[in-house]
């Protein structure tokens, strides 16, 4: 066991310690705490350890509200407020900015979230069996070792309801759950919220979904239900094409600022609607009446139509061709005519296009792993 004093956070969110002058990510600690650890991996250039005991702990830790913070470990800095949460994450985005990108640290401008909790409006959760019944939860992170999980406080709460009556429906109906052993059935409920209406996608093997059970599906209070047929066992896509309707809407339509949008079970949006809706807003004051706009990583345009007035041509780009379809149909709903998306590697098509004109903007909101 070794003790260290915690001197900065890794990228996500992780304390970062030394010994011997080799940095040593900790979980679940803060910047000036004094700790007891147990190191759990050794590699050349750094190492991981698991917290054993707090010395000293920070005056900005705090209880966290969720009782599932040890086992899920999905949300990586509820041991700390609010405010310094986003000291934190503002800090890590001017890192890698100056860091990688060159960008000075003043670019940045942040919006506190006016709602740290229930506010996600989508839930893609992994199911199993409990004491005989489906039930609901998430992965241990980096392992496949399930967390039943009875609630979840970030998820708002009109989903978090219908989460459980679709688990009571699929448990009434003895719907089969995929595990080990047993290669068919229920892999993921997945579950979105926008513009009040809530939209179901459930994720199976190659499973037949009957006709009973769609029939008391219908009794709920969703726009539509869709069925994606996932049979990869180490995909990081959990909704895969094609999908099939079992019944409802192909969509759901919502407003965000000025731009109507429709988006399908398996587009991308913002999970914080107040947030992106906050995003969007920003974007569109950066930017001065010009000729050129690109966005990369498009996903359903949004950003690209609220600044349709900015610039004569505004092209946009995603690798994922559905939501390019969603964007390009988001356009025609808005009757904007100056703006285009087309189904492209964003790095590949941003060199394609700046060798044709000067690109005078480009917007950029990446996956995580960009």
């Amino acid at each position: 066991m070794d003790k260290l004093i915690i001197k900065k956070y890794g990228i996500n969110g992780e304390g970062i310690g030394y010994l011997n002058k080799k940095p040593v990510f900790v979980e679940g600690t803060l910047v000036d705490e004094e700790v007891m650890v147990e190191v759990s991996e050794r590699k050349p250039t750094y190492m991981k350890a698991q917290l054993v005991k707090i010395v000293k702990p920070s005056k900005e830790r705090i209880t966290p509200p969720c009782d599932n913070i040890d086992e899920c470990g999905g949300c990586t800095l509820m041991h700390t407020g609010i405010v310094n949460q986003g000291r934190i994450k503002v800090g890590l985005l001017q890192e890698s900015l100056e860091k990688y990108a060159g960008i000075k640290a003043h670019s940045v401008v942040y919006h506190r979230n006016p709602k740290p909790l229930e506010y996600r409006n989508q839930l893609k959760m992994p199911v199993s069996y409990l004491d005989g019944k489906i039930v609901a939860g998430f992965y241990k992170p980096n392992t496949r070792y399930f967390i039943p999980v009875n609630h979840c406080i970030i998820h708002d709460p009109k989903l978090e309801a219908m989460r459980k009556a679709v688990l009571e429906v699929l448990n009434q109906q003895n719907v089969s759950v995929y595990e080990k052993g047993k290669r068919e059935g229920l892999r993921f409920l997945v579950l979105r919220i926008l513009n009040q209406q809530i939209q179901c996608t459930l994720v199976t093997s190659q499973y037949t979904i009957s006709k009973e059970v769609i029939d008391a599906l219908r009794q709920l209070d969703l726009v539509s239900v869709h069925q994606s047929i996932n049979t990869s066992a180490k995909g990081a896509e959990i909704i895969v094409l094609p999908l099939k309707k079992l019944y409802g809407k192909d969509a759901i339509t919502f407003n965000v600022n000025k731009i109507k949008a429709s988006a399908h079970p398996y587009s991308f949006y913002q999970l914080n609607t107040i947030q992106a809706a906050h995003l969007y807003k920003e974007v569109e004051k950066l930017i001065r009446p010009c000729s050129m706009i690109v966005e990369a990583y498009s996903g359903l345009g949004i950003m690209s139509l609220m600044v349709s007035t900015k610039a004569e041509t505004i092209v946009g780009c995603d690798i994922n061709e559905p939501s390019i379809r969603n964007a390009n149909s988001n356009a025609a709903l808005n009757r904007i005519e100056n703006v285009k998306f087309s189904v492209s590697d964003s790095a590949e098509f941003l060199k394609r296009v700046s060798k044709k004109q000067e690109i005078d903007y480009v917007i950029v909101d990446p996956p995580r792993i960009g």
